[in-house]
């Protein structure tokens, strides 16, 4: 009998082999006759003993993992894939503290897995995912630690609002205000029709502030309003479109003209008349220069 290519020696039938390590293992026997003639072709066995457990598996992403924010575990896509790492060729599972098991993967030769759960779609909230591996001779690692996935389906709502009074006179600000924090909004996402749009500041990452500027001595409305899917929560939900705020403006000067009816030489008081092309107010004597 020889173990793993080492020293033929005579052993007595039945052999016990004690106190092995954890390792593979090759038993070669092969027959000798009286004549001292041995086997050319002796049978062999091969074994692995495994004796320590595998260590944890871990969570290395969820799939797709949407918004602004890479592998923060938040997202808009409730039926999912959850990758990680654990030893070569363990077997994986996958459970959910509220739903027990889900399932079971393999570890390929470089330890990567990946337990595809898209068949199942989820409803928003918060779940909290963990994983053991087990190897070939049946061993259990301890419980991995816990991986936490929040599944946001909520789209941001979105209401554009002003305290400018109309008819506006000069450049006044807007305000956009979010139901919640958002991500990507840029003053190229906003239509503003009849007046041009600048300054456009995030106050907070739910609240934002832009300067509405009329054109120079026109008369008209200004139309504010922001299309759905301009900005996106942390999850990735695209915002609901905005209500649409309009509002007067009227920057024209106003134009006046003054008339008499009185001879151009006179001798006693007479009328002027001023007409103006618009209604007025705050017109008095004191704003008259003879």
């Amino acid at each position: 009998l020889s173990l793993n290519a080492g020293a033929y020696e005579v052993v007595s039938n039945p052999y016990t082999l004690n106190n092995l390590a954890d390792g593979r293992y090759t038993l070669s026997v092969r027959a000798v006759d009286a004549g001292g003639r041995k086997d050319a072709t002796p049978a062999t066995y091969t074994w692995t003993i495994i004796t320590e457990p595998p260590t944890p598996p871990t969570f290395t992403a969820v799939t797709e993992d949407r918004g602004p924010v890479n592998n923060d575990g938040v997202t808009s896509d409730n039926t999912i894939r959850l990758s990680g790492k654990a030893q070569a060729g363990v077997e994986v599972t996958v459970s959910e503290a509220e739903r027990g098991v889900l399932g079971k993967v393999k570890a390929n030769d470089s330890g990567d897995w990946t337990f595809n759960y898209e068949n199942t779609a989820l409803p928003a909230g918060v779940y909290r995912f963990t994983a053991i591996a087990t190897d070939i001779a049946g061993n259990v690692s301890k419980v991995s630690s816990t991986f936490t996935v929040t599944i946001d389906l909520t789209r941001p709502d979105v209401a554009i609002s002003t305290e400018a009074k109309a008819p506006v006179s000069k450049a006044f600000p807007i305000q956009l205000k979010f139901t919640e924090e958002v991500y990507g909004l840029t003053p190229a996402d906003i239509n503003v029709t009849g007046a041009t749009l600048s300054e456009l500041k995030e106050v907070n990452k739910s609240t934002y502030t832009a300067t509405i500027t009329p054109p120079t001595n026109g008369q008209g409305t200004v139309a504010i309003s922001l299309a759905a899917d301009k900005a996106t929560d942390l999850a990735g939900n695209g915002n609901t479109a905005s209500n649409k705020l309009e509002i007067a403006y009227d920057l024209k000067r106003p134009k006046v003209t003054l008339t008499s009816d009185a001879p151009q030489i006179v001798k006693a008081p007479f009328t002027v008349k001023f007409t103006f092309d618009e209604a007025v107010t705050g017109f008095t004597a004191a704003d008259i220069t003879i």
